[in-house]
């Protein structure tokens, strides 16, 4: 490896021009075509290493910054989806990607941050981005004004207590997930992987078979925490709350949703009410796949897809 060369996975911070700093790793062919990476909930850029071997196959340079507050890039108080973009500006305009073909793969709780740089997109811009050629949506959640149908009764209830009160969640969250991320990883992942057995049977399953999958699962919940909770419950609460922008501004450019037909996070009838609404995109359901299951077995014709812009 060449002295300039960065190691698959190595953690890297960008700093901004506000001094706050975005720690990021890169997976896949560092000559590939490039993809931003944007990770679920409660999660890192670590779950990015899940689609390595595929990016490879599909020759995908893929790149996975921590949103602000999660792993080691800088809490940014008072934030919204809609000031992702200028992030995301800075931090390509750094990696010489602004004015350049690229993707967008969000998986779970980072389709919010997707739809927002689409939207930066399709409005009048006031930030110098990349071209974005293709988003692939793939377990996404979408804004609970659609309707909650579907959504498991934990999912629902947390994100409307922590809508507005996410900053009570800070001292709980900590106490069942931040600190044991930080200083006992086993009982970390003991908690995580109860925490899943309100998820469908396919998911367990996955995750009880499926070793190198729910070890990732898990390195990339638990990186989340890497330096307190105030990011990952500043989250919870974006996602309760209204987004701030219409799904019906957005203009999808070979902008597909992949949803599981038996995913109770994110279910199938919320993706259906999203996709109405946004102009140009294409839903590709599942049925017999969950909420994990749908990355952990379908990524190669999830990559063809978002690949091809001919593929809808």
């Amino acid at each position: 490896m060449a002295p300039h060369e960065k190691a698959v996975g190595e953690e890297t911070g960008l700093r901004l021009s506000d001094g706050r700093t975005l720690s990021y790793a890169e997976y896949g062919e560092p000559s590939g075509a490039p993809v931003l990476f944007f990770h679920g909930f409660p999660g890192s850029h670590k779950e990015a290493a899940l689609w390595h071997d595929s990016a490879v196959r599909h020759s995908v340079r893929l790149i996975a910054p921590d949103r602000p507050g999660i792993g080691f890039s800088s809490y940014q108080p008072e934030r919204h989806f809609l000031d992702w973009p200028a992030d995301i500006s800075a931090f390509t305009s750094q990696l010489g990607l602004v004015g350049r073909d690229c993707r967008i793969l969000a998986v779970a709780g980072g389709s919010p941050y997707a739809l927002a740089c689409l939207h930066e997109q399709s409005t009048t811009s006031k930030h110098d981005l990349p071209r974005f050629q293709g988003t692939a949506i793939v377990s996404g959640i979408y804004p609970l004004s659609l309707g909650s149908t579907g959504i498991n009764l934990s999912t629902r209830i947390t994100l409307c207590i922590v809508g507005y009160l996410w900053f009570l969640l800070i001292p709980l969250l900590d106490w069942l997930m931040g600190k044991p991320a930080r200083t006992d990883p086993e009982l970390f992942k003991t908690r995580l992987l109860k925490e899943a057995e309100g998820r469908p049977f396919v998911d367990r399953k996955c995750l009880a078979d499926n070793k190198e999958f729910a070890d990732g699962f898990i390195e990339s919940a638990r990186h989340s925490f890497a330096q307190d909770s105030r990011g990952a419950a500043y989250e919870a609460g974006l996602m309760g709350r209204a987004w701030g922008f219409d799904l019906q501004s957005i203009v999808g450019k070979n902008l597909t949703m992949w949803q599981g037909g038996f995913d109770n996070a994110c279910p199938v009838p919320l993706a259906r009410r999203a996709q109405d609404k946004l102009t140009g995109s294409a839903l590709k359901v599942f049925e017999y796949e969950g909420h994990l299951t749908i990355w952990a077995r379908r990524q190669d014709v999830i990559w063809e897809a978002l690949l091809d812009s001919d593929v809808r």
